[in-house]
């Protein structure tokens, strides 16, 4: 999945990701026309006699540099290459499995499902597809990879979630568990995983996850890397696993947590099944069975952006401020406010949608956190011109008690969720199997 990362997925020394980032990579992607046009050339691979074409490939690595926050230069679309076309087979076979099935997504349920990402990641509504279109790709480039991921969900919910029972023994077993480890540390994690379905692909894949790891410790997005590269249940939502115990996880995985520090991405990890790579976002002492600690607080968001060319001045620039704030000054609501955006024409402004404030970045969650309901925040330079805010609602922010009943169905769900993503590893591994693939780039 393709939208930039939240600030808890950044690592070390990069770069927070932002509108002017990403055009600024589609700029650098306008001064490769050469390596673009042998890149689009050709058949890049043929899956069951469905044809990859070179041009299907180049827009894929384009969307998958804007959005990580790669480098775009001929060097990482190279090392990227193997890995995006693996990834590019895999979707056209799930994908070709679900016709068989007969599972549709409606294009409703997509834009909803781009809509939450935006939300997840603080983006304006449509920025994922303004990106696309300033980096000259068609919005179906990310529409279709979203649509391949919600096919193959409900079809491995359809033909696995009916055969698995999760017994109360089993649920009583795993709380009883979690309680015995109460002030023992806890890990939250994110992971990348490459399964390795054939030996003979090892040396290949272990290549890819160690490109990965480089690119990932130079500033690349964790978040959009996982989404984009790993074969995990966990990718959808970049990666992340939570908080887990050691003894949770695989023993080569559980190893490597207590020697890792906050932000770091580990080595390549090899495991019975593949190739993981490990991103840690905290430590805690556990307190035993699930609990609520907090219900975060989560905002609705109102925008006003007035544009400002990119070589103004700064006194233009102040000129844009005080227009921005006598406009907003006249709003005594998000509706008020969403009608002078209209009212300028302004296609950046509208509703940002109801998102937690963690999520937000750090100076915003400053401008947004203390602001009363309906009262316009003073104005500030972003990206392509000055911006208003306005808070329409502000929910949460409290810490109710998790009932019994729901640390039953968080368990539950839990349990679920590890079962069906061991069933589609081991579905698309025999669909691979028994598939006609021909990858003639990359390898």
């Amino acid at each position: 999945m393709m939208p930039p990362p939240h600030p808890d997925f950044a690592v070390p020394g990069g770069r927070p990701f932002g509108l002017l980032l990403a055009l600024a990579s589609l700029l650098a992607i306008a001064l490769a026309p050469t390596a673009r046009a042998q890149e689009s050339a050709g058949i890049a691979a043929i899956v069951n006699e469905e044809v990859i074409s070179g041009f299907d490939l180049n827009s894929r690595m384009t969307m998958v540099v804007v959005f990580s926050n790669l480098p775009n230069n001929q060097e990482v679309r190279d090392r990227i290459r193997p890995q995006v076309i693996r990834t590019m087979v895999d979707e056209r076979i799930k994908l070709q499995e679900a016709k068989r099935v007969d599972i549709k997504v409606p294009e409703s349920d997509i834009a909803r499902a781009i809509g939450r990402i935006e939300r997840q990641n603080g983006m304006n509504p449509g920025s994922a597809l303004f990106l696309l279109k300033s980096s000259g790709l068609d919005k179906s480039v990310l529409e279709d990879q979203v649509k391949v991921d919600m096919a193959w969900g409900r079809l491995i919910s359809a033909l696995y979630r009916p055969n698995y029972r999760i017994g109360d023994a089993e649920v009583d077993g795993v709380l009883a568990e979690m309680s015995r480890y109460a002030g023992k540390p806890e890990y939250r994690v994110a992971e990348i995983f490459l399964p390795i379905d054939d030996p003979a692909r090892e040396a290949e894949v272990s290549g890819n996850a160690g490109r990965l790891v480089q690119q990932l410790r130079s500033g690349a997005s964790f978040r959009a890397v996982a989404q984009n590269f790993s074969q995990s249940a966990s990718a959808g939502i970049g990666g992340s696993l939570g908080w887990v115990r050691p003894d949770q996880l695989q023993p080569e995985l559980g190893a490597v947590l207590p020697e890792m520090k906050t932000r770091d991405i580990s080595a390549p990890i090899r495991t019975a099944d593949g190739i993981y790579v490990l991103m840690l976002l905290g430590k805690r002492i556990a307190k035993g069975a699930p609990s609520v600690e907090s219900t975060p607080m989560v905002i609705e968001l109102q925008q006003l952006l007035v544009p400002v060319s990119g070589g103004a001045s700064p006194a233009d620039i102040a000129r844009q401020s005080e227009n921005a704030r006598a406009m907003a000054a006249k709003a005594n609501s998000c509706g008020d406010l969403d009608a002078i955006g209209k009212k300028i024409d302004s296609p950046l402004s509208g509703n940002l949608g109801k998102i937690a404030l963690s999520k937000l970045p750090a100076e915003t969650q400053k401008r947004v956190k203390g602001l009363a309901i309906g009262k316009p925040s003073e104005p500030f330079r972003s990206g392509d011109g000055v911006v208003v805010l306005m808070v329409c609602s502000r929910t949460g922010g409290e810490a109710p008690a998790l009932s019994a009943e729901d640390q039953r169905t968080m368990v539950q769900s839990r349990l679920m969720t590890q079962r069906l993503s061991v069933a589609a590893r081991q579905h698309l591994r025999n669909l691979k199997r028994s598939a006609f693939i021909d990858i003639r780039v990359g390898k």
